[in-house]
């Protein structure tokens, strides 16, 4: 019998644990979501197409080859 209400508590105290978690995140979420501008169509820099490699990129070469010069 104890262990059961050992078990019941720990889960108990797991679940509380959990949903208060929850709830400070969204509250989180929420409030830097209220501060954001209404531009719904601006473009993160994540989004934006990346810079083209330079010329003088090095060549992997394969296993046991050696590099000239």
């Amino acid at each position: 019998m104890r262990h059961l209400m050992l078990a019941a508590t720990m889960l108990t105290v797991a679940l509380v644990i959990t949903f208060g978690a929850a709830s400070a995140l969204e509250g989180v979420a929420s409030a830097r979501e209220a501060g954001l501008q209404d531009d719904q169509f601006q473009v993160p820099n994540m989004a934006k197409p990346a810079m083209r490699p330079s010329p003088m990129v090095r060549k992997v070469l394969p296993v046991g080859a050696k590099a000239a010069g």
